[in-house]
């Protein structure tokens, strides 16, 4: 009785097993040492996790996660990114040095000047500009300047690591051994 539900299960499987392979193999985005993010739930994976890509199979991908080596099923795998590298975030950090740098000295020359009897009264030590809001300018232009400048090589020392997902196949195969139950085949597709 078991016997023809196993053999049929093997014949769907070994059926449909020559086109999902071919469609897996059409294209390869993942090679041997790539770092990847993933998700693979019915792994026991609550969230993403990552690692490097030992070997790839045609239905299997071996990942170092965490210093052990891991057999990945792609058919347990809900989603699948590859590392591009990393950027910094040189970018965020001059714009908000530019923001901070200028509240910074507006704030100082206002409290250093504020009627004229501190040691640069009336914004003297600017030299020849002669209106007080062209000074007050000019110092929360250089502190910006200042600030961007400071921000910018901060943030180019903060990485980030940049992400592409890869698609999945449109057609997945999967077949597993059930203790109570045999031989499970599951079949997903994809649009």
């Amino acid at each position: 009785m078991i016997a023809p539900k196993i053999a049929t299960l093997l014949a769907i499987g070994l059926n449909l097993a020559a086109p999902c392979a071919a469609l897996a193999q059409a294209e390869a985005p993942i090679a041997a040492g790539d770092r990847i993010r993933f998700a693979a739930p019915s792994l026991g994976s609550t969230g993403l996790a990552t690692g490097t890509v030992l070997e790839t199979k045609p239905d299997t991908l071996v990942v170092d996660h965490d210093g052990q080596a891991v057999l990945l099923p792609l058919a347990a795998v809900t989603s699948l990114d590859v590392s591009v590298g990393q950027s910094s975030r040189s970018g965020t950090g001059a714009l908000i040095g530019l923001v901070g740098g200028a509240a910074l000295t507006l704030g100082i020359a206002t409290a250093l000047d504020p009627g004229g009897t501190r040691p640069c009264p009336n914004f003297e030590c600017l030299g020849d500009i002669k209106s007080e809001a062209a000074k007050a300018l000019a110092i929360v232009v250089a502190g910006a300047v200042g600030g961007a400048i400071i921000g910018a090589e901060i943030g180019s020392a903060i990485k980030v690591e940049q992400w592409q997902q890869v698609p999945l196949d449109k057609v997945r195969l999967a077949l597993s051994a059930r203790a109570d139950e045999g031989v499970g085949v599951a079949v997903s597709l994809h649009w």
